[in-house]
């Protein structure tokens, strides 16, 4: 049955080739529209989560037991090495990990005493895990792998609004104190070397960089660090929950949707404003099929009256019309859905220029819209387009089986 209601659907489309044109545009255009409109919108998507993550944050961290509740200096990652290790036997896909040491301090330059946030950092690894190499707005970060046995005065580079506050430039020497490890009191002379513009203006008010090496020696930690800092292979997801048993108490693993709550949150109302402009195009999509449809029983009310008259069951008739519309909606939505992917390529190529709307974070440019090509793009939505247009078409199939033979041959509406 459903082989001849294909060559009957097939043949029904050349008869009315304008009217079929019509209806194969409404699906054409939009699930093209669609598939731009969600290309678009996942690149954007991945485009701020890049500048978040590779800015300061990453896309997963790695912390000790509670330490992102109640940070402590005494809570840390005793062999960093060793977890580093055993994240990537338990996690497939990492592409970098950074170290960091952390502890709030006192910074003091003449008469001047700000609180800050001592970061002991290897540059070496940083630099693959965030933009911190392109943030610098003055002076330029120390030779990785520096130890006090490589300089006579530890250097330091302040973010701006610290520096601000500190009235510090290049050059100045700034005092250092902070509780250390051991109980003691840690207090030294640090040298500033460069000023870092990351733009986030709470970072930059309270952070001041020095070597990992250094940072272990001044807090007396040695080699225990207190967060891994993360970044994953391109387009690479890191579910929560992953706890690393290696030490007392175990480590846990976070991706930055647990970090920045509030970007996700953003993402994820965005994308139900999406889906509920995707919904209303579904709507469009239905109604204009369901209309065009009525439309073509009408012209064809006679027809189906002697095909009853002969015999051919309500089910048949039925079958004719749903593959009618079958055929428009698998070539429509199969077209819209090619070139909707190739104009995702190309956006995602070429880009769509921002002008004068483009800015700069954290030493990234975002000049450029981006698109891609995404399973629910390509895939789901025009999917549930043809469905739905097939679908609309069971309204007028049915209607047009209830009239009797007679009255359809005498051309009664259906």
């Amino acid at each position: 049955m459903w082989y001849t209601a294909l060559l009957v659907g097939w043949r029904n489309l050349r008869r009315r080739r304008g009217r079929s044109m019509l209806t194969g545009s409404m699906f054409f255009f939009g699930t093209m529209f669609v598939v731009v409109s969600l290309g678009v919108a996942d690149g954007t998507y991945d485009d701020m989560i890049r500048l978040a993550t590779r800015t300061w944050v990453g896309d997963f961290q790695v912390l000790a037991e509670n330490y992102d509740k109640k940070p402590s200096l005494f809570k840390t990652i005793d062999d960093p090495d060793a977890a580093a290790e055993a994240l990537r036997a338990e996690v497939a896909g990492i592409a970098a990990l950074a170290p960091r040491i952390e502890s709030a301090a006192l910074l003091s330059r003449d008469n001047a005493t700000v609180g800050g946030s001592l970061l002991g950092i290897d540059l070496h690894r940083e630099f693959r895990v965030t933009s911190f190499e392109k943030q610098l707005s003055e002076g330029a970060w120390w030779k990785p792998g520096t130890s006090w046995d490589d300089t006579e005065i530890a250097p330091i580079v302040l973010g701006s609004g610290l520096a601000k506050r500190l009235d510090a430039g290049l050059g100045e020497r700034l005092a250092v104190i902070t509780a250390a490890a051991d109980g003691s009191t840690a207090a030294d002379w640090f040298e500033v070397v460069g000023i870092l513009d990351s733009g986030n203006d709470e970072l930059d008010r309270t952070i001041a960089c020095t070597p990992i090496a250094i940072a272990g020696e001044f807090l007396e930690l040695g080699t225990r660090v207190h967060r891994l800092v993360g970044r994953m292979a391109a387009r690479r997801s890191l579910a929560g929950g992953v706890n690393l048993p290696i030490q007392d108490g175990a480590l846990s693993v976070m991706p930055w949707q647990e970090l920045m709550p509030e970007l996700d949150r953003a993402i994820a109302a965005d994308r139900e404003g999406l889906s509920l402009f995707v919904m209303i195009i579904l709507l469009v999509v239905l109604l204009g099929c369901s209309n065009t449809m009525m439309m073509a029983i009408l012209e064809r009310i006679r027809e189906i009256g002697v095909l009853q008259a002969i015999g051919t069951t309500p089910g048949h008739i039925i079958a004719f019309t749903l593959a009618e519309v079958s055929w428009l909606a698998v070539i429509g939505v199969l077209a819209g859905t090619l070139v909707g992917m190739g104009l995702n390529l190309l956006i995602g190529a070429s880009g769509i220029p921002l002008g004068d709307e483009s800015f700069t974070y954290g030493g990234m440019v975002l000049d450029h819209l981006s698109a891609r090509n995404s399973l629910t793009s390509a895939l789901i939505y025009p999917l549930a387009i043809a469905v739905s247009g097939i679908l609309a078409g069971l309204v007028p199939a049915y209607k047009a089986t209830r009239l009797s033979p007679v009255d359809a041959i005498r051309g009664a509406s259906a």
